[in-house]
């Protein structure tokens, strides 16, 4: 990826998000900033199933002001919540203070419900030291939640506003949100919201089909909407992070979530390059570049989702 010829980097694994910092390099004042990517795809046996290639997800230019969370930064959480009466819900935010100078800052969150009423709002003040992050943490008591389930997705709206020195408040977050708690029993299966609950699931590769790999918000409502007719209740992303318009539609649908990183680790798999049994098979892959980006690509995944109220599983890998 470049940015007016400037290089800034590479991502082996094209599956998970990355973002660049452009602002010494991009120009203003009306003159055109150029994006470069390069996408190199010349192993047609790099995967076990239809990839497709080139640029098949949202690519976006974000502007923020010089104090801002990190990327993925802010995290809802609920603490517990199962009787329905009250539930604790927590949010984290991670900033980080670009002006050059330490700088007094109020963190305002607030909750509103699925019905437009404002529930909850917590705030506090930190003073922030300029290029290094921090986190803050605030948490409250919501009355009365409609709790998230496949039954019943209800989604909160999450909105963080900061503000710098008493200066005018800006938003740096909106999104939706769901209070649900739940747990993995050894000898009594699964929990949502202290319900014990089956798991009826499918495994769905990030691909359309016939209609390739760039594929679009509908595609993906309409056949989790035929899922959910058929009495399928979880989705296992095989084998790797997924477009995020489908995160956002399990929890709009109501679908729990397995939300899984690689294909392949140290060692590759065969890819049946002509046929399958037709040999040799081809081994390139992403296990070339496993050692160095595991640890980064497994992190950008959880920070990517893990506002989701839908996932309730991390898969490391396939089998």
């Amino acid at each position: 990826i470049w940015c007016n010829s400037y290089y800034l980097g590479k991502r082996p694994n094209g599956y998970v998000p990355v973002n660049y910092d452009i602002s010494s390099i991009a120009c203003f004042g009306g003159q055109e900033n150029e994006i470069t990517v390069k996408v190199t795809h010349t192993d047609i046996a790099d995967s076990r199933w239809f990839t497709g290639s080139g640029i098949t997800r949202k690519a976006f230019v974000l502007i923020e002001e010089p104090v801002h969370p990190v990327p993925y930064g802010i995290f809802f959480s609920t603490l517990y919540g199962d009787d329905g009466r009250s539930a604790q819900v927590e949010v984290s935010h991670e900033l980080i203070n670009e002006t050059g100078r330490q700088a007094k800052v109020s963190v305002t969150s607030s909750l509103t419900a699925p019905a437009g009423k404002r529930v909850l709002e917590v705030s506090s003040c930190v003073d922030l030291e300029p290029g290094r992050p921090e986190k803050v943490v605030l948490s409250g008591s919501v009355s009365d939640p409609r709790l998230w389930s496949p039954e019943n997705p209800a989604l909160y709206t999450l909105v963080t506003e900061l503000s710098v020195d008493g200066a005018a408040p800006y938003r740096v977050y909106e999104g939706p949100v769901g209070i649900r708690s739940f747990r993995f029993d050894p000898d009594e299966g699964f929990f949502l919201n202290g319900r014990s609950m089956k798991l009826k699931g499918v495994c769905v590769h990030h691909d359309a089909g016939c209609l390739g790999a760039a594929v679009t918000r509908e595609v993906w409502e309409r056949r989790l909407l035929s899922l959910k007719e058929m009495g399928c209740n979880a989705i296992r992303t095989s084998h790797n992070p997924h477009m995020p318009e489908l995160y956002d539609l399990c929890d709009r649908l109501g679908f729990l979530m397995m939300d899984e990183a690689f294909d392949e680790w140290e060692n590759a798999k065969n890819k049946w390059s002509t046929g399958h049994n037709v040999y040799p098979p081809r081994h390139q892959g992403y296990f070339e570049d496993f050692p160095e980006w595991h640890e980064k690509d497994l992190a950008a995944m959880v920070l990517r989702d893990r506002n989701h109220p839908s996932v309730i599983l991390w898969s490391i890998g396939n089998e």
